[in-house]
């Protein structure tokens, strides 16, 4: 068993070569003197992996403190009891069955006062119960500053003071060893001192290795071994987290995600809410909402109790058991908070997870962020979303299905199949131009979303409040307990909020708008799908100018299209077809310019076959047992389409 001892003055600015020796060199035990760490430095600061760490840092004052760390697969535990002398850590290690190793480590501070002599009587009685421990095999190391003693004879010498000649009595009462034989620590005179020792009762027990100079540091460090063949533990198979190769500890994971994260994040525009025009006066704005009490306590009784709670720790259960007693004082936070236009920054930050969409799992693009956000300001926004939405519903598209009451993707489905059977009834081609937008929720500029609310008609404090709302958000990402840095959030709506898919609605609301009368589009939140009728060249070139269109609308509004995702679907009706294919492009951001790029293929249908496909997808979608009228309605219109 190999054991390395040093006084590093400083572990925290020596990490780097520590490791570096430890690691390159095997060594099973660790023994430090002076690492001068405290509470806030975790374990893991000094030694990542591999290793049982024990430490009894100096608390109150700078400086001091020992640690031995021991392999993980070396049996090994603490003897606080043992533990007499302030700056002391002792450990039991079994290297093998039956031949267990008593190892302590000591700092004794080179203080030389009336007090000296009480921390002499400590260290006496620490030695005398390591001495009386059952264990056979025990060995003390560490840094005594008692310099004034000749070793080779074990006795003080002419100059050596009091402590010195105490503690020389002690060891040769004891029938203690000293085993190191060369200076540990050198003066500015080129003199030195054996500062560290390592005692022991049976000088067989330990062979004295090289001296490691690897580590700046003023003492020596010593190692040795002890002639014991070590019998290891097997370890259980640890998880590896494969990041681009890289074998990622949680708290690694998380900063890479939130990295990633950030990075998609647009820069923060100057947007000034004194400058938009008061719309306060017009009979079609909202400007002001207020909550009664009673309004909130329903709010909280129709919590769900297992959602996970968000950064303040509050649960969800608490909210709704405690609802009556909760709904006065959250009515009075709320309204003031709407009258102020301000939200609390507490209820700004997000705890972000994580989501595996689809593709190579170890590719940190492939996941979605979804934020874990306080539950208390989740409940102001489902407040604040029952009111508002029933003031921006009429205005919504009817192309949009996503996020909406009464509708899904099941409605979008049956509207879009309706759609192409009455156009396959005309004996009419379908051109279809399925789009994707470019990290939809995280690119929504918040200066011109909140520009887009105030042509809503929300306005006055109400609007100063989705501003407040948006900016200064902060996130940080959190794996199996490690988090990373907190980082801002400067555009895009949160995932995972209540008013976030609402506000990503209102944002590409006007998209509808963009395209000529004759072309359809389908929305369900960001999935879009636009179709047109194809009798002619002229429908063609239609459909690539609202596409154009469509294209400068996304510049106008900072949110790109991805169009390697978009995909061009044509739907004919017969086999020679009077209207030759085309190709459609989508102009791109590439690195220094924008160039149009040709949308992919996606392949040719008959009508028949892709109605038939849209109502296998249909079926699949519905509820098996629904009876409702809505939903025999929505049957009725696959019937007649198909």
């Amino acid at each position: 068993m190999t054991c390395f001892y040093l006084n590093t003055r400083s572990t925290k600015n020596k990490t780097v070569d520590l490791q570096a020796v430890v690691y390159s060199l095997h060594y099973d035990v660790i023994l430090i003197t002076e690492s001068w760490l405290n509470s806030t430095i975790p374990d893991c600061f000094m030694l990542p992996s591999g290793y049982v760490v024990y430490r009894n840092d100096r608390t109150g004052t700078r400086g001091g403190g020992v640690l031995i760390a021991v392999k993980m697969d070396l049996a090994s535990h603490r003897h606080v009891e043992l533990e007499t002398y302030p700056e002391s850590c002792v450990v039991e290690v079994n290297p093998h069955p039956g031949k267990s190793v008593l190892l302590s480590v000591v700092y004794r501070p080179p203080v030389y006062t009336n007090a000296s002599m009480e921390d002499m009587d400590m260290l006496s009685s620490f030695i005398d119960s390591i001495q009386s421990h059952q264990i056979k095999n025990k060995i003390i190391v560490g840094d005594f500053n008692l310099p004034r003693i000749n070793w080779t004879l074990n006795e003080y010498t002419n100059d050596s003071r009091v402590l010195e000649r105490e503690f020389c009595d002690v060891a040769n009462a004891c029938y203690l060893h000293q085993m190191v034989n060369f200076p540990t620590r050198f003066n500015k005179d080129g003199t030195g001192n054996i500062l560290d020792l390592v005692l022991l009762w049976d000088p067989t027990l330990v062979n004295l290795r090289e001296v490691c100079d690897n580590i700046d540091s003023d003492h020596t460090a010593i190692t040795f071994s002890i002639p014991i063949l070590c019998k290891r533990v097997k370890q259980p198979k640890r998880t590896v987290y494969n990041f681009k190769r890289a074998d990622c500890i949680p708290a690694e994971q998380a900063s890479l995600f939130n990295k990633y994260f950030h990075s998609v994040f647009r820069s923060k525009d100057s947007f000034d809410i004194a400058g938009v025009s008061d719309n306060s006066n017009d009979t079609n704005s909202l400007c002001s909402i207020f909550f009664s009490s009673t309004y909130i306590f329903d709010v909280l009784r129709a919590l769900d109790p297992g959602k996970a709670c968000g950064p303040d720790g509050i649960p969800g259960k608490l909210l709704r058991e405690c609802a009556f007693e909760l709904s006065h004082s959250l009515t009075v936070i709320f309204n003031a908070s709407l009258q102020q236009g301000k939200v609390p920054s507490a209820w700004k930050l997000a705890n972000v997870t994580p989501v595996f969409k689809k593709g190579d799992n170890t590719c940190v693009e492939n996941y979605r962020p979804i934020s874990l956000l306080s539950l208390v300001s989740k409940v102001l926004e489902r407040c604040i979303h029952k009111k508002v939405l029933p003031f921006l519903e009429p205005i919504i598209s009817d192309g949009q299905h996503g996020f909406m009451p009464n509708r899904s993707c099941v409605t979008q489905l049956v509207d879009f199949t309706h759609n192409l059977g009455s156009i396959y009834d005309r004996g009419c081609d379908t051109d279809v131009v399925y789009l994707d937008f470019s990290k939809a929720f995280d690119s929504v500029n918040h200066s011109k979303l909140i520009e887009k609310l105030r042509y809503a008609g929300i306005g006055g404090s109400l609007l100063a409040w989705f501003n407040n709302y948006l900016e200064g958000r902060l996130q940080r990402v959190v794996i199996n307990g490690a988090h990373s840095d907190l980082l801002p959030v400067t555009s895009g709506v949160p995932q995972g909020s209540i008013l976030g898919p609402l506000l990503f609605v209102i944002f590409i609301n006007d998209m509808s708008s963009c395209v000529s009368p004759d072309t359809r589009i389908a929305l369900f939140a960001d999935d879009a799908k636009l179709y047109r009728t194809i009798s002619s060249i002229d429908d063609q070139v239609a459909l690539q100018n609202d596409l154009n269109a469509l294209n400068n609308w996304s510049k106008t509004w900072d949110i790109d299209f991805n169009a390697k995702k978009c995909v061009v679907l044509q739907v004919k009706t017969r086999k020679h077809h009077h209207v030759d294919p085309v190709d459609y492009k989508l102009v791109c951001k590439c690195f220094f310019c924008t160039c149009p790029e040709m949308l992919r293929y996606g392949g040719l249908r008959h009508a028949s076959v892709a109605l038939r496909t849209a109502l296998w997808y249909f079926l699949k979608l519905m509820p098996p047992t629904s009876s409702s009228s809505r939903n025999q309605t929505r049957s009725v219109r696959v019937y007649q389409s198909v």
